[in-house]
């Protein structure tokens, strides 16, 4: 019997139609591109230096010894400003990534005014971008030139993972000095709320330091290839060191409203205030128990309210024991007010 024939080859689809009319959305974006291609060809001069300057600098020669440490410092008012004022200072250590970011951000203007995409479409680079066709046959730009242009765009995308990181760890860390004086401008706002916002931010920070301490062997191996400064870790560690900073406001939120309860003047007022100082506290231990649990973050060296932090959080337990007693009799002795028995 003869062979069986071969499969048919695989059928390309229909073809495009040629008279099909062109989409609103495809017309403006080949507009868009066409205005792009001539400031890219007429900067050709100063997209290349670009590229070349990208593929060149070598960040992880930058001199840190240049840089000093700064000094962070808060205020606010204790007691709603009825109280006096509180003053916090940390020195916050160098970290060259600061520099790159600067740097980093100073390019992506520059690529604004070429009209190089810091994101190029789809699967596209830089290489393919710049392979702009000349009226009468050939490319504006050369193969050579668009092998740089390829190279410095997978360097960017490195870079911006870099600045990505340090940016965000950076701004979450000084978020942690920050919102207690920025919270102590809000009078109106009770502490309930403020206490939802330290919250909220510790277990932000708590979850972003998590996301990249898993991706950091891979980060630190990837940042090293681009010839970036080994800072990741050092990112890290700024934010770990930060976060004991809202714990301090946390205890010191605490300790303004246990005092402002003992100064109650009547037993009725007293017992309305209860519940709501006996929840802070539990919220603060709570707090302090998430950041226990992370041997990364300096807890054990901290300063809570002016003290140890060990003999501030015995202190807070101490109370919030004595609380809990205090919110049984008043919810008890609310319950004997409400009681419909006559």
């Amino acid at each position: 019997a003869p062979p069986p024939p071969p499969p048919a080859p695989p059928s390309a689809g229909p073809a495009a139609d040629p008279l099909a009319p062109m989409s609103f959305e495809e017309m403006v974006r080949r507009q868009l591109r066409k205005k792009a291609n001539a400031v890219l060809v007429r900067k050709k001069a100063e997209v290349l230096a670009l590229v070349r300057r990208l593929n060149a600098e070598r960040f992880d020669l930058w001199d840190a010894s240049t840089l000093l440490p700064r000094v962070s410092l808060g205020v606010g008012a204790r007691g709603g400003g009825g109280g006096g004022i509180w003053l916090t200072m940390e020195v916050v250590p160098v970290n060259v990534a600061a520099e790159v970011i600067d740097w980093y951000r100073a390019l992506v203007s520059q690529l604004e005014g070429l009209c190089l995409p810091l994101e190029c479409e789809k699967a596209e680079t830089w290489g393919e971008r710049l392979a702009i066709p000349r009226k009468g046959g050939g490319l504006h730009f050369g193969e050579p030139e668009r092998r740089e242009a390829a190279a410095a765009y997978a360097r960017l995308g490195v870079l911006y993972e870099f600045v990505s990181l340090s940016s965000q760890l950076a701004e979450r860390a000084e978020a942690c000095r920050r919102l207690a004086a920025v919270l102590a401008a809000q009078q109106d706002l009770p502490p309930d709320k403020v206490m939802d916002k330290y919250k909220q931010l510790q277990r932000q920070a708590l979850a972003l330091t998590a996301h990249f301490e898993e991706e950091l062997p891979s980060l630190r191996e990837r940042f090293a290839a681009a010839y970036l400064p080994d800072t990741a870790a050092a990112s890290l560690e700024g934010l770990h060191r930060a976060l004991p900073s809202l714990l301090d406001a946390v205890v010191r939120l605490c300790d303004e409203e246990y005092d402002a309860w003992c100064a109650e003047s009547t037993e009725a007022r007293k017992r309305f205030r209860t519940p709501r100082v006996y929840a802070l506290h539990g919220t603060a231990l709570e707090l302090a128990d998430e950041l226990a649990r992370h041997p990364a973050v300096p807890l054990a060296d901290a300063r809570l309210n002016g003290d140890a932090a060990e003999a501030q959080l015995h202190v807070l337990r101490e109370r919030h024991a004595q609380l809990a007693l205090s919110t049984g009799a008043a919810n008890r002795a609310l319950l004997r007010q409400v009681d419909e028995a006559v």
